[in-house]
């Protein structure tokens, strides 16, 4: 009889000490095995059922996720920066011939880790800290150079160079003027203080012409501008098609937003006066 007991002791610690535990943001804790991490979410088989349904929940909602070795992935907590001095002192010396591979995510995180997959949109990986883990997917997009453990790099992202074209050309001028016009539409989003000389407008009908004035004669920031590529910016011709392009959608943003601050304001006068 003590000898069954002690199978079970043995048999339930066995089971316990073999669970993921998922903790939400709602402050729920679940008991799961965790089947992948992908890079919007994750799945998983609860351990009270493991014979049914995979589960799947959305990154976002899910604060951390601690494995039967004990080590955990944070996925919704402040991360320390891996520059930091406390970093710096108990990190261990990277040697040349390291048997590992290193992701260097757009971020600033680099993790280091075993690369199972390349394709053409993904890269499929363990964690250093647990190989035994799942199996991540993260999207290229995401990432800004791989170093595999051999010393070979292959960097993701990079804007192209055409080396046929010189990057301040004459000859290319119009070419690079369309260019930035057309990204200028794509890119730049900043209201421009159209949404100020509207609601101005809508309150001081008048007086939303000073703001519409003003707006409308000042050319936008370069901080404001969301340009996409710095190599393409650093193209005279390219900076000169983007920036004439925001600024004349500014000037069109800024008195539609007066245009129809005044006619609400105008159409809430004539059903007041009714």
């Amino acid at each position: 009889m003590r000898s069954l007991i002690l199978f079970f002791i043995v048999f339930i610690t066995s089971c316990i000490h073999c669970q993921d535990t998922l903790y939400l943001i709602n402050k729920d804790r679940i008991t799961i095995q965790l089947l992948e991490v992908n890079p919007t979410n994750l799945k998983y088989k609860r351990t009270d059922n493991q014979s049914g349904p995979t589960y799947t929940v959305l990154k976002e909602e899910v604060i951390k996720v601690v494995y039967a070795n004990g080590k955990s992935d944070v996925f919704n907590m402040p991360t320390i920066p891996l520059t930091s001095d406390s970093t710096q002192k108990t990190a261990k010396p990277i040697t040349e011939n390291k048997a590992y591979d290193t992701l260097y995510f757009k971020s600033g995180i680099k993790t280091p880790a075993k690369i199972y997959e390349l394709t053409d949109e993904n890269v499929k990986y363990k964690p250093l800290k647990n190989p035994d883990g799942p199996l991540y997917t993260i999207s290229k997009s995401d990432l800004k150079e791989v170093i595999f453990s051999t010393g070979l790099k292959q960097t993701f992202n990079v804007q192209p160079v055409n080396p046929a074209v010189s990057p301040n050309s004459e000859t290319d001028a119009i070419t690079f003027q369309l260019r930035g016009a057309r990204d200028a539409k794509k890119y730049y989003k900043n209201k421009g203080g159209s949404i100020g000389t509207g609601i101005t407008a809508f309150v001081f009908p008048l007086a939303g012409l000073v703001p519409a004035i003003i707006c409308s004669s000042i050319a936008p920031k370069e901080r404001n501008l969301g340009y996409p590529y710095e190599s393409l910016w650093e193209n005279k011709y390219y900076r000169l098609g983007y920036s004439k392009e925001a600024y004349r959608i500014k000037k069109k943003r800024v008195w539609t937003g007066f245009g129809i601050g005044t006619g609400a304001a105008i159409l809430l006068g004539i059903l007041v006066s009714q």
